[in-house]
């Protein structure tokens, strides 16, 4: 009897063994799987990708004028769905392949204000645009300037910063007096903080000569440039045609600087001193028509998300400028 419930109980323990074993089995089996599909989807995914940035780079490249390839604004980084939608303005819709769904858009980095270029008064305008005292933008935009000219005076005494103040720091560092190269950089200079910085990233660029694409900008930047309410109102009026919609076949555009004035008094009653204030700006080579730097954005969604996001800068024979890939 005792021999008999001996090999019972072998017996059983050989079955839990041989069932834990199947379970383990399983679950790498199972994982094993899974990896493959990941990596079957990865590679999907970059030849996805790689087809999508290429076509993206073709049509900058075959492009008649900027205003017929690009949109207003990206609100991919607030609101990915409206990147999503099939019907959206600010996307081209590559396709679905299988459970993959990619999707590339193109926007004017021209469109935005060039923090290397722009001057105190307009650097000062952005800052009070995203809620900042007065005392506050100042100081910070006399702090950019300071930290991109190649002297070491300070541009207002006592409130912005050279490398004596860098030098002061916890972590000590000099001024660079010399130009931005990535945005993330503006981290380093006095009074930037990320809430600050990310308040502003929508409407800044490292790219361009400094002058703002008046076909692509928003309203926000129209208003940063110095332009009134009501003639930054009109401008996008009428860019957006009959229809009100921008990205429609109805849309205007202003086909070179000249042009400008002509044309929104054609459309609109504007006051002497908003044309003063819009005749200055192209004057001093703030506003043109056109633009040479492009944003390409890629997007892919498995199942219905966020599966991979590609951002580039390129210029307009196609040349990358800048790559960060998530």
């Amino acid at each position: 009897m005792k021999k008999k419930s001996f090999i019972l109980i072998i017996t059983l323990w050989v079955v839990i063994l041989i069932s834990i074993f199947m379970v383990i089995l399983g679950y790498n089996i199972r994982r094993k799987i899974d990896v493959i599909k990941h990596l079957e989807n990865n590679d999907k995914i970059s030849y996805l990708f790689d087809f999508a940035f290429k076509k993206a780079i073709l049509e900058i490249e075959n492009k008649e004028d900027s205003f017929a390839l690009l949109t207003e604004t990206s609100k991919i980084y607030n609101e990915p769905e409206i990147f999503f939608s099939k019907s959206s303005k600010v996307n081209r819709y590559l396709g679905r392949f299988d459970n993959i769904e990619i999707f590339y858009g193109i926007f004017d980095e021209e469109r935005k204000i060039n923090i290397n270029k722009a001057s105190l008064s307009i650097l000062k305008r952005l800052f009070k645009f995203i809620g900042l005292d007065d005392i506050t933008a100042q100081e910070i935009s006399a702090s950019i300037i300071d930290w991109r000219d190649q002297d070491s005076f300070l541009t207002i005494p006592l409130q912005s910063a050279e490398s004596s103040y860098y030098r002061s720091l916890d972590t000590p560092y000099e001024a660079k007096d010399y130009y931005i190269e990535i945005l993330e950089e503006l981290l380093l200079i006095k009074g930037i903080t990320p809430e600050i910085f990310e308040k502003i990233e929508k409407y800044i660029t490292i790219y361009g000569n400094g002058s703002v694409n008046i076909n692509t900008a928003s309203k926000d930047i129209l208003l940063i440039l110095g332009l009134d309410e009501d003639l930054a109102d009109k401008i996008v009026s009428f860019r957006a045609g009959k229809d009100g919609v921008l990205g429609t076949d109805d849309d205007n555009f202003f086909d070179s600087t000249d042009t400008i004035v002509t044309k929104l008094k054609n459309f609109y009653k504007i006051k002497e001193s908003s044309l003063i204030n819009l005749n200055d700006l192209i004057d001093a080579g703030l506003l043109n028509t056109n633009s040479d730097y492009f944003d390409i954005i890629v997007i892919s969604s498995l199942n219905n998300k966020i599966f991979k996001r590609l951002k580039s800068v390129v210029d307009g024979e196609g040349r990358i400028l800048y790559w960060d890939e998530s």
